[in-house]
């Protein structure tokens, strides 16, 4: 029987759901897709749901060249006092959150950087949510990994599989996902294609009813790290 291993592929977003790490943790490699495009519209590579008193609030990092068709990697913040807010807004909305003082001081920590590159702090934060968690999962990025092509999207993705050695990836179940990721193809390369069946749990939160698809962090404040991977490794990655 031919030996199974599974890549997951995403781009390097800015601390990123449940859903994402619900991948990784299901993935013997995830890959932070650090080389392609950067996308010109609204994108989780810079912003990302916390829940306020108030409900739920985008925290969005200011950042430029975005119209410039840069890759991720090439993306600079364009504010550094913004890092300064953005660690004050975690800290006023969870410093009454069970594991905060656990969980906080890391990102205290990351966030008192001065990155010029959106990727650096991206890749850090996700680095140290990693950590914490305890997640055993190989971490790379595209631009460390050689490939035969250059090309984005499809065609990139089974590069990056197969030099990885990978017979299995994970996709999210999303409409541009299926847009652009066809099965014959992959069947093709003997690639298995696992559409990701994620569904949310649901845990104690502040300020009142809970709110799913928020920052990673929500729950890993409020659940604690070591509980936060048990229940990402019990929900079930596919349905089929």
């Amino acid at each position: 029987m031919e030996n199974q291993k599974t890549v997951a592929i995403h781009q390097p977003n800015f601390l990123p759901w449940l859903g994402y790490f619900h991948k990784m943790v299901h993935s013997d490699v995830f890959i932070l897709f650090d080389d392609v495009q950067f996308p010109r519209g609204k994108t989780f590579g810079n912003r990302v749901l916390i829940k306020t008193p108030n409900g739920e609030s985008w925290l969005t990092i200011p950042v430029q060249g975005k119209g410039d068709l840069l890759l991720f990697n090439q993306i600079e913040i364009s504010d550094l006092t913004w890092l300064k807010k953005a660690i004050r807004t975690i800290q006023v909305c969870y410093s009454k959150a069970p594991h905060y003082k656990e969980v906080f001081p890391g990102l205290e920590d990351i966030f008192s950087r001065r990155f010029q590159r959106l990727y650096e702090l991206n890749i850090s934060l996700i680095e140290y949510l990693v950590k914490i968690l305890g997640i055993k999962t190989i971490i790379t990025s595209s631009s460390a990994i050689k490939t035969d092509t250059n090309d984005q999207p499809p065609g990139k993705i089974i590069d990056l599989i197969l030099s990885v050695g990978a017979n299995q990836y994970i996709s999210g179940k999303g409409e541009g996902s299926k847009r652009y990721l066809d099965e014959n193809v992959f069947r093709e390369k003997r690639i298995k294609l696992i559409w990701q069946d994620f569904q949310h749990p649901e845990y104690k939160q502040l300020y009142g009813e809970f709110i799913p698809n928020l920052s990673i962090i929500d729950m890993v404040f409020m659940e604690g790290p070591e509980k936060t991977l048990e229940i990402l490794k019990n929900i079930r990655i596919s349905s089929q």
